[in-house]
């Protein structure tokens, strides 16, 4: 349904030139496992055990609990472990939803950053907004690189903090980044 939304708006060519923000939500699997993963080891030579080619053709195959999700992932949040998804959204200045993707809850929250943008077929001149955990060299370069301007928060690095410029600056990114509903 967000595609068809989305070729609509661009059939009217509407676009994006403002700003538009990036963030991931996590999103609880009701089917987690009981207990951490067991795993059971195979053998198609038993016979052989003491053999080291029969050794070698030994697998270790995980053993997946009956009604368990086996696509989501754990993660921990606040200190909780939390099994299940993230949701990675791109949305306008208007709060309008541009892209998702949906991850497992343990990849990084920047890992689909590009891939969102390339979705939203996010045109140079916008700002993009987003916290801390996207802030990379890479990011920077690939927002150079497309001419879109860079909104992410910057991120203290070991025996190097913010400066006061920088915190000024994420308190700025962080006003913009709210979209009132």
């Amino acid at each position: 349904m967000l595609e068809q939304i989305s070729q609509q708006i661009s059939a009217l060519n509407v676009s994006v030139t403002t700003g538009c923000h990036i963030d991931a939500s996590i999103t609880h699997s009701p089917r987690k496992p009981k207990t951490k993963p067991s795993c059971e080891g195979v053998s198609d030579r038993e016979e052989q055990d003491d053999e080291p080619l029969a050794k070698a053709a030994m697998q270790v195959v995980e053993v997946t609990q009956p009604g368990v999700d086996t696509e989501a992932r754990w993660v921990k949040k606040g200190g909780k472990s939390v099994f299940g998804y993230k949701q990675h959204t791109l949305v306008s200045d208007n709060g309008l939803v541009l892209a998702i993707q949906t991850t497992a809850a343990n990849q990084h929250d920047s890992q689909p950053m590009l891939d969102l943008l390339d979705k939203a077929a996010i045109k140079p001149g916008t700002r993009v907004h987003a916290d801390k955990a996207c802030c990379s060299q890479k990011h920077r370069a690939a927002l150079k690189a497309r001419g879109i301007k860079n909104g992410i928060q910057d991120k203290a690095v070991k025996n190097k903090p913010l400066t006061q410029r920088q915190l000024q600056r994420n308190r700025l990114v962080t006003k913009s980044r709210y979209v009132a509903h």
